[in-house]
């Protein structure tokens, strides 16, 4: 019976694969046959891409074809065959174009001339195409790098349509002798830069610039972390982070993320956020590479139990690392004012500032009579504790408008502040409080910035407790040389310095008892700036444990044999600290020492780049855009504060292809 069956012929080796069961003839003949195609189409299936089709050139004097990116075109109706196979070619050649034979016969001059002058309109074709195409990817990089100058200058993205009309506007004006003005404000017009469009090339930009971060902190060995929280114009609390590396001969400083906070704000929600972060799909960062993280003095980041940094070394995922208060942060805290007679001189120079300047008329009066005095400063600053030069500024210009203030209180009759300004002692505290406060703003000013490392930072504050001990022995010898202001309001015995050198006494104290997490790394940090100057084993001794990880044997030699290394040392007083270590002390022979360098080179020394971010995330999302989104706020911040660029090319060309 199964020989008899028409189809099992293509699988007579089924015979032997199938047992005979009792079944009904219908039944097996059909199961048969299933198999027998089954067979068929797994046997027979052929694969075009294997059998390795070359197009042959003669077949354009034959059958009107070219090849056109692998697949053979017709050069009369512009069709693609899909196998490059003769008879292909051919019966589509046959059966649509019968009548080219015979108009221009094979092998002749006349079909020779006509399949040249369709390949050349052919090829005008492709180029007007590519043209077209080619023009379409400058107009899109063009809205690019418009968007991209619009999130760096912090601007809404509804600035794009503006800069579009201004485009064309002005270039009637601009192009006016041009023969080709008009193609070139019809280029213009073609620009993408609507509101919704800018939006989305910006979040588009902002993608691309956190692939690049997140490659380049892949391949460096070492980074650190600085965070910070603020709250922006919609109440909703944002943790910014930025990471430090090593990026080929030089360190980078990115804003990794802002992370919105929703809810409460205790240690425990920022190490939810920042983990969640950490373990996302897009994220691939070993954090056993962390060396630091630096934060401010909040409970929620430094608390002893339920703090961040406790947190984070509570995780087996982290490695051992450094943290410590934002030096910044605690060199504002040394300077705060906690009591006693200079105190109440600060806090009478702030009411009075405040009578003049809370109200708008008695602020107009008062600048109308400061012109009168011709003084450098045309009007008071109002004091602001959280920010950090407030003070210094307030009584600069309180001392420089003093005659003036005197003046206007008596006019508005307020004798209880004027009472204030007559005592010679309260003249005299203002004055020291303004030359000290100068001392302290100076070395804040060397804090800030960006790229600042921890030795330099460090050797500030030691310098500036130097200067602190020899202040306090000049003013107790009645030497006021580096208080000026003091010195050009009183006379010599005028007055007694005893509350000045107390407290001198007590902002040397405050210096001392903080920075300790930091003054722990003292001889390391002494190693970094200067490792021909610094004590070996001292500084072995710090160096040895985690985080640093270094054999303490292996580092005492390195250390000795780079002491003795002349053409180094010399090396080291012309260049910097960051650029003798990277590029100068040579890997292979000092590898121990280059890695503690490095991990301290790595280090955030302050919080300083998440508050100056803190500061354009409050101009981007103003007043009048506080509708932004959480997403667009990190975008755009990103975009705004970043030091890289992004591949505008790549995007456009990824925008085309799936286009």
């Amino acid at each position: 019976m199964l020989n008899t069956y028409s189809r099992w012929r293509y699988a007579p080796e089924l015979l032997v694969a199938t047992p005979i069961i009792p079944k009904k003839k219908k039944v097996i003949v059909r199961e048969c046959e299933l198999a027998a195609q089954q067979l068929m189409m797994a046997t027979k299936k052929r694969k075009v891409d294997d059998e390795n089709r070359v197009f042959n050139p003669a077949w354009e004097m034959e059958f009107a074809f070219v090849e056109i990116h692998g697949k053979p075109t017709c050069l009369i109706c512009q069709k693609t065959i899909a196998v490059p196979k003769r008879a292909n070619l051919q019966r589509h050649h046959e059966q649509l174009h019968p009548d080219f034979k015979d108009a221009y016969p094979p092998d002749s001059g006349l079909r020779r001339n006509k399949l040249q002058t369709l390949r050349g309109g052919f090829q005008a074709q492709q180029s007007m195409f590519r043209s077209v195409v080619k023009s379409s990817d400058n107009i899109t990089e063009a809205s690019f790098k418009i968007a991209w100058n619009i999130a760096k200058a912090k601007k809404p993205a509804a600035e794009g349509e503006f800069l579009k009309n201004t485009f064309v506007d002005c270039a009637e004006s601009l192009f006016s002798d041009f023969k080709n003005k008009d193609d070139i404000i019809r280029q213009i017009s073609k620009l993408q830069l609507s509101d919704s469009t800018v939006t989305r090339r910006v979040e588009v930009i902002s993608d691309d610039l956190f692939t690049q971060l997140v490659k380049d902190i892949e391949s460096a060995e070492y980074f650190s972390l600085a965070l910070d929280e603020s709250t922006d114009r919609a109440d909703t609390a944002q943790l910014i982070v930025w990471v430090r590396f090593l990026k080929g001969d030089k360190f980078a400083e990115e804003m990794l993320a802002l992370l919105p906070l929703t809810g409460q704000t205790r240690g425990e929600d920022i190490h939810s956020a920042l983990m969640t972060f950490f373990h996302g799909p897009e994220i691939n960062i070993n954090l056993k590479k962390l060396v630091s993280v630096t934060t401010d003095g909040a409970p929620s980041m430094v608390g002893k139990e339920k703090g961040l940094i406790a947190l984070l070394r509570n995780d087996s995922q982290m490695p051992n690392f450094f943290s410590y208060h934002c030096i910044l942060h605690q060199e504002q805290l040394c300077s705060k004012l906690r009591g006693g007679e200079l105190k109440v001189t600060m806090d009478s120079v702030t009411r009075t500032v405040n009578f003049i300047l809370a109200h708008a008329l008695k602020h107009r009066q008062f600048r109308s009579l400061v012109e009168e005095f011709q003084s450098a400063y045309t009007d008071l600053a109002m004091h602001a504790e959280v920010r950090w030069l407030s003070r210094g500024k307030v009584l600069d210009r309180f001392m420089e408008l003093l005659p003036a203030v005197r003046i206007f209180l008596e006019e508005k009759g307020r004798h209880d502040l004027l009472a204030a300004l007559e005592d010679d002692s309260f003249i005299h505290n203002v004055a020291f409080l303004t030359d000290i406060t100068r001392h302290l703003n100076s070395l804040n000013v060397k804090l800030q910035g960006k790229q600042k490392i921890l030795p330099i930072m460090m050797n500030d504050v030691a310098v500036f407790e130097s200067k602190l001990s020899l202040f306090e022995h000049q003013i107790e010898a009645g030497n006021f040389t580096h208080f000026p202001v003091l010195s050009q309001m009183s006379q010599p015995g005028s007055f007694s310095p005893t509350p000045f050198c107390a407290y001198l006494t007590e902002l040397k104290r405050e210096f001392s008892s903080r920075f300790t997490d930091i003054k722990s790394l003292k001889p390391v940090l002494a190693f970094t700036e200067n490792p021909f100057a610094c004590d070996v084993q001292e500084t072995s001794a710090v160096v040895t444990p985690e985080p640093f990880g270094v054999e303490r044997a292996v580092f005492e030699e390195q250390l000795v044999e780079l002491q003795h290394n002349n053409i180094l040392k010399q090396r080291h007083k012309e260049e910097s600290i960051n650029t003798f270590w990277i590029s100068y002390v040579p890997k292979n022979t000092y590898p121990a020492l280059i890695q503690c360098a490095q991990k301290i080179l790595t280090c955030f020394g302050s919080t300083y780049v998440c508050e100056s971010a803190f500061s354009v995330m409050g101009i981007i999302k103003s007043k009048q855009r506080s509708c932004l989104t959480d997403r667009h706020l990190a975008d755009c911040l990103r975009a705004a504060t970043t030091e890289q660029q992004p591949d505008l090319k790549t995007l456009v060309k990824r925008i085309s292809e799936s286009t």
